[in-house]
């Protein structure tokens, strides 16, 4: 069995949760054999006002968010076989300001991250704006994607 945990939007939210996400994941790899890969998703880069509530410090800053956070869990968890971290540096919709969905959101990237048949698929949105939310949910939707789990955090 393969697991692919994503987790769309690295800021606030979403740096806390990786972490202990990552930590449970690799145990659960290493007991029992899954193949698990955790995939983050953000384009925005670290800046100072980041470092002050979210899980970055002045290191990072001008560094993009889920590379950031790949950058300092990767060594802990590189020894593990099966577990594996990668990123996607894109926004979810390129303006939140626009009011139409950027449609090729799952289309073009992760498609087959959501689709395949022997995998579980967990997709957390920690995302700030409702624009992107929704475009989210409208890409699973108009594609017929169904990953097993969405959390909106």
């Amino acid at each position: 069995m393969n697991i692919k945990f994503v987790i769309a939007g690295c800021g606030g939210t979403g740096g806390w949760i990786s972490y202990r996400a990552f930590q449970i994941l690799a145990k659960l790899s290493l007991e029992t054999d899954v193949n698990v890969e955790c995939i983050l998703i953000d384009h925005d880069e670290v800046e100072f006002k980041n470092t002050l509530r979210q899980a970055f410090n002045e290191n990072d800053i001008g560094k993009n968010k889920a590379l950031a956070l790949t950058e300092r869990y990767a060594p802990c968890f590189e020894s593990i076989p099966n577990f594996k971290l990668s990123i996607i540096q894109k926004y979810i919709l390129d303006d939140p300001e626009r009011t139409e969905y950027l449609e090729k959101f799952i289309d073009f990237d992760i498609a087959e991250e959501f689709t395949s048949a022997d995998s579980l698929c967990i997709f957390i949105s920690a995302i700030d704006n409702n624009k992107s939310r929704k475009s989210i949910h409208s890409s699973f939707k108009k594609n017929n994607l169904h990953p097993h789990f969405i959390i909106d955090a």
